[in-house]
């Protein structure tokens, strides 16, 4: 059993206390109430193993300084704590201190060192404390781990299961004291071997210990994966690996579609900007041509005359107002250029209006083909601003 196991299994219709002490006087009195509930039982069973764990037992145990329980049984109690020659982080599993001259428990504990052969570097100490010790590499599962880290964590997990699985063997419930991340790893760490059970129940137990409290300490969703062996598990391992690589397929692929989009963006962005700026600087290369003509006739029959002058266009009646067709500082003004083109659409050019007003023919086809251009410009720019975005 394991504090958070325990925790887990406690009725929720009460916030009960985290200290081991003050928690079994608050089971011990809710089995006072109703006695025939074996399940309170039950709780207040292992509220007493884990209350009395540090009773009667040494600090330092097989040179391991205990620090924090971590796990218990019936006759053995494992803790989190730092060897006293290394500093090294480690994981002891001692004997209580009512078995502690049991032959049996000993070779007990002997026999469990032995079987974790190869899945656990766990020590075996007789003296001066009956003892099963082994390092914990790496860093503790970290609490707020990317939906990356998580499914690499998935993956490493379902290999260490594998391992223990292979070997015949199967693991307690399992806790965040189980998992150490190593570089990109996860490895399963425990010193009590169970007995083989459901692939799935044990992956279950992984999903969960790996999710934590990412839900409420990290503001990124959990892998879609993660979340759904920890709720209803698999059928075994061979079929969570099948689903991790579905997922991370799944996974995959979206992204690739992502950065294709972005990619695609950020190209047509860069086309987009470096013609906008073309644009910009050939309107400012070519300024309107200076000069002097008739486009046309008004309803009362007077000449129109359109003037280029001082890097502007104006029109209007001869002798009358005029209206700028494009201002050096204000820029074209499209309503006016298009009447201006409509007008010299309508009519040849006639040699007798240009004399009227000492214009030049020239000028007009020069001046006119300008304000094309330029409204030709002016609805690319437009069109380039309004593009679709990927």
């Amino acid at each position: 059993m394991t504090p958070d196991h325990l925790r887990l299994q406690l009725p929720p219709h009460r916030d009960w206390p985290r200290e081991p002490e003050a928690l079994l006087r608050a089971l011990e009195a809710e089995a006072e109430r109703a006695p025939r509930d074996r399940s309170l039982a039950a709780l207040v069973e292992q509220a007493l193993l884990q209350a009395t764990a540090p009773a009667g037992l040494p600090q330092v145990i097989g040179g391991v300084r205990r620090e924090r329980l971590v796990r218990w049984d019936a006759w053995s109690t494992t803790w989190e704590g730092v060897r006293q020659d290394t500093g090294t982080p480690s994981l002891a599993r001692a004997l209580r201190p009512e078995h502690r001259a049991s032959p049996g428990a000993l070779r007990a504990l002997s026999r469990d060192g032995r079987a974790l052969a190869g899945l656990v570097e766990a020590v075996f100490s007789a003296t001066p404390w009956p003892t099963l010790t082994c390092p914990l590499p790496g860093e503790p599962l970290s609490p707020r781990p990317t939906p990356l880290d998580q499914t690499r964590a998935l993956a490493t997990s379902l290999i260490a299961l594998g391992s223990w699985s292979e070997a015949g063997l199967g693991l307690e419930p399992l806790g965040a004291s189980s998992l150490r991340c190593e570089g990109a790893a996860v490895r399963l760490i425990a010193l009590n071997p169970a007995p083989p059970g459901e692939d799935g129940s044990a992956l279950r137990a992984a999903a969960s210990a790996l999710l934590g409290d990412l839900p409420h300490a990290s503001d990124r969703p959990p892998f879609p994966l993660l979340r759904q062996l920890a709720e209803v598990g698999a059928t075994s391992l061979e079929g969570a690996a099948a689903s991790l690589r579905g997922a991370m397929l799944s996974e995959l692929s979206g992204e690739l579609h992502q950065l294709t989009l972005a990619w695609q963006a950020l190209v047509e962005g860069d086309r987009a900007g470096r013609l906008q700026e073309a644009i910009l600087r050939l309107a400012w290369a070519v300024p309107p041509p200076e000069g002097r003509g008739a486009l046309g006739v008004d309803m009362e029959g007077q000449p129109l005359v359109l003037t280029g002058e001082r890097g502007g266009l104006q029109w209007g009646p001869e002798g009358g107002p005029a209206e700028d067709i494009y201002h050096p500082e204000l820029g074209l003004d499209p309503r006016v250029a298009r009447r201006a083109l409509r007008t010299r659409g309508a009519a040849p050019l006639k040699p007798h209006l240009q004399e009227a007003v000492g214009g030049d023919a020239a000028f007009v086809n020069h001046a006119t083909r300008w304000i094309g251009a330029r409204l030709g410009l002016r609805t690319l720019r437009m069109l380039l601003e309004r593009r679709p975005q990927l």
